[in-house]
């Protein structure tokens, strides 16, 4: 699975139809692939985790300007941010190779 083949979906979901942010989605939908390979620890997802990997970049596209930030609060307005979610966690814990060794 490639980003180029993912990003109708985030664009989808985004509800973007211009091509000005492509370069953005693709290295967001990339870094997204790349983190749920090493949470596998696999090196090639199976088709199955695209859903996952979508979800990751649309909460990483989400949080942009917001990086590093676990909670903020603006005119009476709390906002709190988590990790992954349970659904993605849960996904890719399907997926993860077992690991063997000392």
């Amino acid at each position: 699975m490639t980003p180029d083949m993912l990003l109708p979906r985030l664009k989808a979901l985004l509800e973007l139809d211009h091509t000005e942010e492509d370069p953005l989605l693709l290295a967001l939908l990339l870094h997204a692939r790349d983190t749920a390979c090493a949470l596998t620890g696999r090196e090639e997802l199976p088709e199955a985790l695209a859903p996952a990997v979508v979800e990751m970049a649309l909460c990483a596209y989400n949080r942009r300007g917001s990086e590093g930030e676990a909670s903020r609060s603006e005119g009476g307005v709390a906002v709190q941010y988590e990790g992954l979610s349970e659904g993605v966690r849960g996904m890719l814990r399907r997926y993860t190779l077992a690991r063997v060794g000392p």
